[in-house]
């Protein structure tokens, strides 16, 4: 958890800096440095039926599966060679996690979808593998997760949102609106309130990760959305809460 918590931001701002097309300096070659060094121990950590747990040798964890294969997605994205094998096992590992845990709650369960999925749009889903679609059907899952949409956090909603897309489900327009309306608003500033972590199972305000996906759900579908401004705006003022 901590390789994939560093790695991941790391990730992330690296491609942010490649889109903003800035000149090589010595901070992006250590930002390199260390992206390549994680993907190293995310790949050396997953064992070996495919999963990942908190720990190099311990059980296999739905949470931790998802946020490895989410990692390594995120890193074939960037342009960083991640061998197609390591992320196929991944997903067959947390397909099969998602029959292991059928009362896991909403969150986890569409956290666990929206990368299953993420990882199809990406052409390294393990649908062509017959073990690969033990435990999860696309169908199921999303029809399961409507129906639940409503005892889900504003995070988890927009993790729904973001895979209703993924596989143009014209559920994904009900939701954006249902989304769109729950948003909190004080002068020029807007955001989704939670107060809990539903992936961590924690007592936690995660108001910061759940306007972060909202704002990334609803930029997909339209970046000029007139929530977006305001809700990054809130984001800026808090980027350094828990730290």
């Amino acid at each position: 958890e901590q390789t994939l918590s560093s790695f991941v931001p790391n990730l992330i701002a690296r491609r942010a800096l490649a889109d903003l097309k800035l000149p090589t300096t010595e901070s992006l070659k250590s930002l390199d440095r260390q992206v390549t060094e994680g993907l190293a121990r995310i790949i050396d950590y997953q064992h070996d039926d495919g999963g990942w747990g908190w720990w190099k040798t311990d059980e296999n964890q739905p949470f931790m599966t998802a946020y490895a294969v989410y990692g390594l997605l995120e890193a074939q994205a960037a342009g960083y060679k991640v061998d197609r094998w390591t992320i196929q096992r991944g997903v067959r590992a947390l397909r099969r996690l998602y029959a292991e845990y059928p009362r896991a709650i909403p969150e986890l369960k569409v956290y666990s979808t929206y990368v299953i999925l993420l990882a199809a749009a990406q052409g390294v889903g393990a649908d062509n593998y017959a073990e690969g679609g033990k435990g999860w059907s696309q169908t199921a899952a999303l029809d399961e997760l409507w129906s639940a949409r409503s005892r889900m956090t504003a995070y988890g909603q927009s993790l729904l949102l973001l895979a209703l897309d993924l596989v143009k489900d014209a559920r994904g327009n009900d939701l954006a609106s249902e989304l769109t309306a729950a948003a909190q608003r004080k002068g020029d500033l807007a955001w989704w309130t939670t107060d809990r972590d539903p992936l961590l199972e924690d007592f936690a305000d995660t108001s910061v990760e759940a306007t972060a996906f909202a704002v990334r759900a609803l930029a997909r579908r339209d970046p000029k959305n007139p929530l977006l401004e305001p809700a990054v705006r809130w984001l800026l003022l808090n980027r350094t809460y828990g730290v």
